[in-house]
């Protein structure tokens, strides 16, 4: 059982299917410390990769309830036209706070372009896990930037 446990794993995820196809080939082609050493740093690469191109999702309210989520995942979801919601789902550091800045001022742009103006932005920072202090700093930029250039005030909840 545990060899099939072992073998169909790999097999369910793409991202750790890689790695493991990348661990299993270099240790079959090298020897074993520098198939794992090798391993270990194609895995901390891909951690970067992961921090650097996280997604922002806009949030919508499901049916008549509190609950808000991805609306590509809901069909039946509304929204108010003076209120966005997003959720950005990795930590906020120094390797992808210009990224988040360049896609929440991207995101607000094409909500402008569908003729919605919102009087508020609120970020649902409930999945950001870390925010060292670069990440502060780009909120404060975003929130500055939104107030002056778009009359948007920006709000955070689920901060922890």
């Amino acid at each position: 059982m545990l060899i099939i446990v072992l073998w169909a794993g790999p097999l369910l995820e793409s991202l750790p299917m890689a790695i493991w196809l990348f661990s299993f080939l270099a240790t079959i082609l090298w020897d074993v410390s520098q198939g794992l050493v090798a391993s270990v740093i194609f895995a901390l690469f891909t951690i970067i990769l992961q921090l650097q191109w996280a997604s922002i999702a806009k949030l919508r309210r499901i049916g008549e309830t509190e609950i808000y989520r991805n609306p590509e995942l809901y069909l039946l979801s509304s929204s108010n036209p003076e209120i966005v919601i997003f959720s950005f789902n990795a930590p906020l550091m120094f390797l992808n706070s210009e990224q988040f800045k360049e896609n929440m001022i991207n995101h607000i742009c094409e909500i402008e372009k569908e003729s919605i103006i919102p009087r508020y932005l609120v970020l649902d920072a409930s999945q950001i896990s870390k925010c060292d202090k670069t990440g502060v700093l780009i909120l404060e930029e975003l929130s500055n930037e939104l107030s002056r250039n778009y009359a948007i005030t920006m709000l955070l909840a689920s901060c922890s």
